[in-house]
């Protein structure tokens, strides 16, 4: 689905701040955004993984819940 293009620099989603668009495109031709996750740690994020596959986190919140998952088995 093609969204009209909206500069999302300032947004928040889940942990992540956009603080600029990047000039270059992924090698699909999408539009990167370059993020700073609340834990610290800055990703290069497409537009389309932020707002429709839901992107939340660096990958920190993935590896926190996976190490509370696996403290709760034990």
């Amino acid at each position: 689905m093609r969204y009209p293009f909206q500069d999302k620099t300032g947004k928040r989603y889940g942990m992540l701040s956009v603080v600029r668009l990047l000039d270059e495109r992924n090698p699909r031709g999408r539009r990167q955004y370059l993020c700073r996750c609340d834990c610290g740690n800055e990703s290069i994020i497409t537009q389309n993984n932020l707002w429709e596959h839901g992107t939340k986190s660096c990958g920190c919140l993935h590896k926190t819940n996976h190490y509370t998952r696996k403290k709760m088995q034990t």
